[in-house]
């Protein structure tokens, strides 16, 4: 896959491959003469010194005060995104396939608009459902086992925890319309404190959004309809106080 640089966007894609001699170069080591010339041949190195747009987003993501984390399960193929904050700076990092990798510079305060849209978050229809269920967390690891072959037993699953209705229809519903179960988790590394805060929320297509709620010391959780506009909230609130 080929490299490019592109400072009208403050653009970097290269292939994975080529990105521990980048960092290896940012932090001033050596790489081998095939490394420096493929990095040359690309735009990237320029007698001997990294093009200073590398060093810009490089700067920022070796020495992040906050870095947020973004996963897709349950897609054909996972998504990842990253985005590191430090000092008013920004850069959003994107697996594009096995092989490439792009980093692009953002603007700080299009922080929530860049995690809305690599959530694919996007406004929809009010959800047929409202309000809340609680269940043990193994019952619903269960059920996502089991809702694509055998739907009688799921809602049997559902109904042994205490369910009563309408939820295990529902539920039956939602998890049947299972776009993807989307986590986004945010590292805070500013100062000596490290802070870890979290989200989870299914997209259940036409089913809506769903919050997830998890008590790991009780080994339940809970699942709460959502709004676009809710769960935009919830993530925001991961970030920094005056981007919200």
């Amino acid at each position: 896959m080929p490299i490019a640089v592109d400072h009208g966007r403050r653009f970097l894609s290269v292939p994975k491959r080529v990105m521990p001699a980048i960092l290896a170069i940012h932090s001033g080591d050596r790489v081998t003469p095939a490394e420096s010339a493929e990095l040359e041949a690309g735009g990237i190195l320029r007698r001997r010194a990294l093009d200073p747009l590398v060093v810009a987003l490089l700067d920022v993501i070796t020495n992040p005060t906050l870095v947020v984390t973004v996963e897709a399960v349950g897609v054909s193929t996972p998504r990842l995104a990253t985005i590191w904050g430090s000092e008013g700076h920004s850069v959003l990092g994107r697996t594009v396939d096995r092989h490439q990798f792009d980093l692009l510079q953002i603007e700080p305060d299009l922080l929530p608009f860049h995690l809305a849209q690599v959530t694919r978050l996007s406004p929809r229809p009010l959800s047929p459902f409202h309000g809340a269920v609680a269940m043990p967390r193994a019952t619903l690891q269960r059920v996502e086992h089991l809702i694509a072959r055998d739907q009688l037993a799921a809602e049997l699953e559902l109904r042994h925890a205490g369910l009563v209705d309408p939820w295990p229809d529902w539920l039956l519903i939602a998890l049947a319309h299972r776009r993807a179960l989307w986590t986004v988790e945010a590292v805070w590394l500013d100062g000596r404190e490290r802070r870890v805060e979290q989200m989870s929320f299914l997209d259940a297509g036409s089913a809506g959004y769903w919050l997830v709620k998890e008590d790991a010391d009780r080994g339940s959780g809970a699942l709460v309809v959502s709004s676009f506009d809710q769960l935009l909230r919830s993530c925001a609130a991961l970030l920094p106080r005056e981007l919200r």
